[in-house]
């Protein structure tokens, strides 16, 4: 049952995520992706008509640059390392942040339950992941429409959000990781480190994985869908196809990382 106070719990966490530099950065930084995406996407297209860029793949006919395109490559740069971490960031910093400079103290003597506080900074997280994505898509899509008009295939549009859609389970994943992180550690260079210890060791498993397979171990590919990396990547289902081992580790992981951060929370003594 929620409780009655708990959209004031969730709207005072919207207030103090969107007045932070960390969160206006994350907003502008995926804005500025789009621009870039798209303003690449025009300079390609000029570079191939005029025949100032060429060399082996390219070809004179420009037909295959569509805001889908520049959509799709938005897509890829919003959520190649930059964002991602910069969104880990923003969890570290209202979660561990507010540990370490004891703001979390406040919120946590008032009468309120543990697990309101810790899913209204969830919420309000997630409520940034999508704004993200909003900006990405919505700048980039825009730009592409102005600059190569209608795309020639509409029906890639509904998969194309569909990519967008999935990133944002993606990121809530990324999200809970950071709430369990802040826990254990306690401060942003710790969930930082943490993080990237994580995301290394994954790294080396799948290439180890990879190895195995080069060399005809059987059940070595198999594996590999259900690393964490592949299935942070579930957005990429939208043209490659998509595959129910990402979606089922990502909210395996999203589900069980929440979890572990309430468990911690509920018997943490807050300063």
């Amino acid at each position: 049952m929620i409780p009655v106070h708990f959209p004031n719990v969730v709207y005072a966490e919207l207030l103090k995520l969107y007045t932070r530099s960390a969160g206006l950065m994350t907003l502008a930084v995926s804005g500025l992706v789009g621009m870039v995406v798209a303003a690449v996407a025009a300079w390609l297209e000029y570079g191939i008509r005029t025949g100032m860029v060429q060399g082996p793949g390219v070809q004179g006919d420009t037909t295959q640059f569509s805001a889908i395109l520049v959509g799709d490559w938005a897509l890829y740069g919003r959520n190649f390392f930059v964002l991602p971490l910069m969104l880990l960031l923003v969890t570290a910093t209202v979660v561990a942040g507010e540990y370490t400079d004891r703001t979390l103290r406040e919120v946590a003597v008032r009468p309120l339950s543990r697990l309101s506080i810790l899913l209204a900074k969830l919420l309000a997280l997630l409520s940034l992941s999508a704004l993200s994505l909003f900006f990405t898509f919505g700048i980039a899509f825009g730009a592409g429409l102005a600059a190569f008009g209608l795309p020639a295939s509409w029906e890639l549009l509904p998969a194309l959000l569909a990519g967008y859609a999935a990133s944002l389970l993606s990121d809530l994943a990324i999200i809970c990781l950071g709430m369990l992180a802040s826990m254990l550690m306690g401060g942003v260079g710790g969930v930082l480190i943490s993080a990237a210890f994580l995301l290394g060791a994954d790294l080396a498993l799948r290439g180890f994985l990879t190895a195995l397979n080069f060399f005809g171990v059987s059940g070595a590919s198999g594996l590999l869908p259900w690393t964490l990396g592949h299935a942070l990547d579930v957005w990429l289902g939208w043209k490659d196809g998509w595959e129910p081992q990402r979606f089922i580790v990502v909210v395996g992981v999203a589900i069980g990382a929440f979890s572990l951060a309430q468990l911690r929370f509920s018997r943490m003594d807050v300063p």
